[in-house]
């Protein structure tokens, strides 16, 4: 939905976390990964840095779609090579690979907790 239309994701990102309809979302996925068998005490936790890393990602990315690309003309160089970079970073590598960083770090705390139980 956020590549399909860029405008709207904006208005989506920068909606309330504190009212409807996102914390009845939130409720939604609570009792979905209660289901599933997820601590309910760590969950606002986890979701909240597996959705800041989403909601950031589309927002560079959804950005990234709306600037037109002359914007970079006129940079002087070495603000243009890192203007590049920044580019290659917001990719769907770039993507799956940051969220296997978080996945697996969310997940080893979670193993740590049960240890500890």
């Amino acid at each position: 939905m956020a590549l399909r239309h860029p405008r709207a994701f904006e208005l989506v990102a920068a909606a309330s976390n504190r009212k409807p309809p996102v914390v009845d979302y939130v409720r939604r996925l609570r009792a979905f990964y209660a289901g599933l068998g997820a601590p309910v005490e760590a969950f606002e936790q986890h979701w909240s840095i597996l959705d800041s890393f989403e909601i950031g990602f589309l927002l560079f990315e959804t950005q990234a779609l709306l600037r037109p690309e002359h914007e970079a003309q006129g940079l002087d160089a070495e603000t243009a090579e890192l203007a590049e970079h920044m580019a290659s970073t917001v990719s769907e590598i770039a993507y799956e690979a940051g969220l296997e960083i978080i996945v697996g770090g969310l997940a080893a705390r979670l193993d740590d907790a049960a240890r500890r139980s």
